[in-house]
C-alpha cells in the first residue's frame, strides 16, 4: 500500500543511510518528502569515521548532504530521524540506537563488547526491535554498516506494517550506557585489539570445521530434549566420533539420512586449495563408523548445508547456493550419488541455510538473509503450494532480526506441540553456539518464533558449532577448535 511519508533529518548530520532509506521507500512506491531540523549532535563519531574512511571509503554511517523538498501533500506518516521531539499530528516513527537517537550509543556499545539493540518506535511506543550481528569490534565503519543495513530493513518492515494497518506485539525498550567515552574507547582500544587479532592469526590456523557423530541404542523419537534444550540427545549418550579428514579439507553442515537401516551422511566438503564447497556423502560401516566422504554434487559456485529429504517417492536436496544467488532444488536420479537440478525455488535472492518445513499442506522455507550485511541475523520466510515452487516471500519479512536465533542450524524437529527449528546463536560471534526455537504460529499473515533455548551438545569437544541433525539412531553435529600453527 502506497502512502505519503515525511522524513525529518538533522540539518548538519545527514548520513548515507538516510539517503538509502529515502530511495528504498520511493522504490516501494511511497511518496516521500524531506525536511530538515536542527540537531546538536557531537562530532566524536565523525572524526573516527573520517579517519577510517582512508581505508574503507564512505559507508552508510558517513556524512552526506540531503536537500529538503517541498511537501505537496499532508503525510500519512512521519519518520523523524532528527533527534528532536515530533510535533506533528500524524503518526510518527523514530529510531533509537541503544536508547539514543544518534549512532554514538551503538558505536560505544560495539567498542566495549556490548550487543547493540535498535528500536523503532511509533508515537513513542516500541513496535520493532533488531539485534544485529556484530562480528567486527575494531573498525566502526564496518560494524556500523552491518547495523545500519538491518536498521533499514527494520524500518521498511515497520512502514509496511503501519501502511497496512498491521500491529505487532509491543517490544521491550532496552537502553544502554551513555556514549560520552566514545573517543577514549576507540583510540585506547584500537592498538591492543589489532595486536590481539594479529596474535590469533599468527598463532592459530584458519577455522577448520569438523563433523561429529554418534549412534544411540534406540532411535531418537519425537523431540528427545527437555524444555531447556540441555538434554537435546537422549541420555545416557555414547561418546562422539569424528568424521576422518586429512587436513587438506574440512567437512561441515552434516545432514544424515536413514534408508532401510542404512545410514548416509551428507556434508559440505571444503578443499582448502579451491576454497569452494562441494557436497559429499559417506555411508556408515557395519561397525558404526564412517569412511571418507565422496563428492556427489559440484557447481561453479560454493555449495554447503546439504538438506536431503524424501518426498513423493524421491530423494531431494536443497543445499545452500547463495554464491549462485538462486536457491536450487535437486533431485536424486541415483541415490545417493547422482543429483540433477530440478527447479529454481527462489531466484536472484542469496539465502543462507534455507530449511524446509511442510506444514498445513503448504511448503515453507526458513532462511537467513545472505545478501548485504551479516548472513546470520535476519530471518526470511518463503512459502509455496508445491515443493517445486515458486516460493513467495512472506509479507512479514524479515520475520526477526536477531543474531541469537535468525539463522537455521539444521532440519526441523517434529513430534511436539510445535515445529522446532535449530538455530545458530551468534551472540559471541559466528559459530559461537546453537539454540532451539518453537514456531508457535505459521500462516500467510503471521510467523511466530518463540524464545531461543540454548543448545548444549554434551561431550562435543568443539567450542564453536553451527549445525546439528538427527536421523533414526544417528545424531550429528559440527564444530571448530583452535589449532596452533
Amino acid at each position: 500500500m502506497s502512502i505519503a511519508i515525511g522524513i525529518i533529518l538533522p540539518t548538519q548530520f545527514s548520513r548515507r543511510w538516510h539517503a538509502e532509506l529515502i530511495d528504498r521507500l520511493r522504490q516501494s512506491g511511497h511518496r516521500v518528502s524531506v525536511s530538515l531540523s536542527s540537531y546538536g549532535a557531537t562530532r566524536k563519531l565523525d572524526h573516527i569515521l573520517a579517519f577510517e574512511s582512508l581505508r574503507f571509503g564512505p559507508r552508510l554511517a558517513s556524512r552526506t548532504t540531503i536537500s529538503p523538498d517541498d511537501a505537496h501533500e499532508t503525510p500519512d506518516l512521519i519518520i523523524n530521524l532528527s533527534g528532536r521531539n515530533n510535533s506533528a499530528s500524524v503518526p510518527a516513527l523514530t529510531v533509537l540506537f541503544d536508547g539514543h537517537y544518534s549512532l554514538e550509543g551503538t558505536a560505544h556499545s560495539v567498542l566495549t563488547g556490548g550487543q547493540p539493540v535498535v528500536h523503532v518506535l511509533l508515537d513513542g511506543a516500541p513496535i520493532g526491535i533488531a539485534r544485529p550481528m556484530v562480528s567486527e569490534r575494531i573498525w566502526l565503519t564496518r560494524a556500523l554498516n552491518d547495523i545500519l543495513i538491518r536498521t533499514l530493513d527494520l524500518l521498511e518492515r515497520c512502514v509496511r506494517d503501519v501502511a497496512a494497518g498491521r500491529t505487532r506485539a509491543p517490544q521491550p525498550l532496552v537502553t544502554a550506557k551513555s556514549s560520552t567515552a566514545l573517543t577514549a574507547a576507540y583510540w585506547l582500544g584500537i592498538a591492543p585489539k589489532l595486536a590481539h587479532r594479529l596474535f590469533l592469526k599468527l598463532r592459530y590456523k584458519p577455522f577448520h570445521w569438523r563433523v561429529g557423530y554418534r549412534f544411540h541404542p534406540e532411535p531418537l523419537a519425537g523431540l528427545g530434549f527437555d524444555s531447556t534444550a540441555a538434554g537435546y540427545a537422549t541420555l545416557p549418550a555414547p561418546p562422539w566420533q569424528e568424521l576422518p579428514e586429512d587436513g587438506s579439507r574440512f567437512y561441515a553442515d552434516p545432514f544424515p539420512v536413514e534408508v532401510n537401516g542404512r545410514y548416509f551422511l551428507f556434508v559440505e566438503d571444503f578443499p582448502h586449495a579451491t576454497r569452494k564447497g562441494v557436497i559429499a556423502v559417506a555411508e556408515a560401516n557395519d561397525d558404526g563408523t564412517f569412511g571418507t566422504p565422496r563428492v556427489v554434487l559440484e557447481e561453479p559456485f560454493h555449495l554447503s548445508y546439504p538438506q536431503v529429504f524424501a518426498h513423493d517417492g524421491d530423494f531431494w536436496m536443497i543445499p545452500e547456493t547463495a554464491g549462485g544467488r538462486d536457491l536450487h532444488l535437486y533431485r536424486a536420479v541415483q541415490f545417493p550419488d547422482r543429483w540433477v537440478r530440478h527447479a529454481v525455488l527462489i531466484a536472484d535472492t542469496p539465502l543462507s541455510d534455507a530449511t524446509l518445513l511442510h506444514h498445513d499442506g503448504r511448503f515453507w522455507l526458513f532462511a537467513a538473509d545472505g545478501g548485504r550485511g551479516s548472513s546470520s541475523d535476519a530471518m526470511l520466510v518463503f512459502h509455496a503450494e508445491t515443493l517445486s515452487g515458486p516460493f513467495l516471500p512472506h509479507i512479514a519479512n524479515p520475520i526477526l532480526i536477531d543474531q541469537s536465533s535468525a539463522r537455521p542450524a539444521g532440519a526441523f524437529i517434529l513430534g511436539g506441540p510445535f515445529a522446532v527449528l535449530p538455530v545458530q546463536d551468534g551472540t559471541n560471534g559466528y559459530g559461537s553456539g546453537m539454540g532451539l526455537v518453537d514456531i508457535t504460529e505459521l500462516d500467510l499473515n503471521h510467523v511466530g518464533v518463540g524464545p531461543v533455548r540454548r543448545l548444549d551438545t554434551t561431550g562435543w569437544r568443539c567450542e564453536f558449532k553451527h549445525t546439528t541433525n538427527r536421523a533414526g539412531r544417528l545424531e550429528v553435529v559440527d564444530g571448530v577448535v583452535r589449532q596452533p600453527r
